[in-house]
């Protein structure tokens, strides 16, 4: 499949379903990572988990595409400072960011910069690349992103509203993610979601690993200190192929129909896919909780109502016209 502009043309009833189902399943993959974080953390560091993720999948991703291309498709010498800079400062930048703004944010503000990033892939979009603001999508904002906060409650129940200086890298790990997004599908409109995730993370991996050897040299990261059990290394290779490799060129398919304004409402889909998972292990969610979670369904549940009865009225139209 070949990215295409979603300004260019409105996709198909049934395309559109489907890039709004690969979100879906993304946003899936993606909440999976944070209980799933709890402990891989205990003993990884995270510029170490960082790297390790990308050194597995890079190659991994190689193996796919070879195995479903039958070559490694090798970019032009035109096309390696784009996927270069993509790789660097799309999922680098993404990843390099949020490991540092997590580490350095208060828990409550670093929640509520995360849960409001749909705004800036919204700016982004609009703003940056004049991409059209969908129809609904301010209600959707509305809902979502007081959805998302409440999901978010019991962290914020008994934190102090403190900026640390770490979430502002919250914010430009979102807006470096933003940008890949957007840019792909302009420097590469040729590439397919499969081509364009494999050579973009292998640019990505070695600045990664860049990253965690200064650090490590610094004496701010260092390798587990021991050989993980064997149940965190399974779980570690289960992020790697869903949330890393297959959510990715996911996210690319739905971006490539909807739009990074869009998609980036299904961000607060993640953290009602990790309270899923939390109460499947025994964490019983709060009346707070499932009513954000019924905000957040809401809110992009009235994206797909308008887009029906704004297609039904077309079918409407061209049957008139017949």
């Amino acid at each position: 499949m070949v990215a295409a502009t979603p300004s260019s043309a409105s996709p198909a009833p049934a395309a559109e379903a489907s890039a709004h189902l690969r979100l879906l399943v993304t946003m899936v993959f993606w909440g999976q990572m944070t209980p799933s974080f709890v402990l891989l953390l205990q003993v990884w560091d995270p510029f170490a988990l960082s790297a390790a993720r990308y050194v597995v999948a890079a190659p991994f991703m190689m193996l796919v595409l070879l195995a479903f291309r039958g070559s490694p498709m090798v970019p032009t010498w035109a096309e390696v400072p784009k996927l270069a800079a993509l790789g660097i400062i799309g999922m680098g930048g993404l990843i390099t960011c949020y490991a540092y703004g997590l580490a350095h944010s208060n828990p409550v503000t670093a929640i509520v910069v995360q849960t409001a990033s749909p705004l800036t892939y919204t700016a982004i979009a609009r703003f940056l690349y004049g991409e059209p603001v969908p129809s609904g999508i301010g209600t959707a904002l509305c809902l979502v992103i007081p959805g998302g906060l409440l999901l978010a409650t019991p962290a914020l129940m008994g934190e102090a509203m403190t900026v640390k200086g770490g979430e502002i890298f919250l914010i430009f790990g979102s807006a470096c993610w933003a940008w890949y997004s957007l840019q792909c599908r302009r420097w590469l409109p040729h590439y397919h979601e499969l081509r364009l995730t494999t050579w973009t993370m292998i640019t990505a991996a070695p600045f990664l690993i860049g990253i965690f050897l200064v650090l490590w040299a610094l004496g701010a990261t260092r390798l587990p200190a021991q050989v993980p059990p064997l149940y965190l290394n399974i779980l570690l290779l289960w992020l790697v192929l869903t949330s890393t490799c297959l959510g990715i060129m996911l996210w690319h398919s739905g971006v490539s129909r909807l739009g990074v304004a869009t998609a980036g409402l299904y961000f607060n889909i993640a953290p009602l896919v990790a309270m899923a998972i939390s109460s499947a292990l025994g964490y019983v969610p709060t009346p707070l909780q499932l009513a954000g979670a019924l905000f957040v369904l809401a809110g992009i549940g009235q994206l797909h109502v308008r887009r029906w009865l704004k297609a039904r009225r077309v079918r409407g139209q061209g049957a008139i016209r017949g």
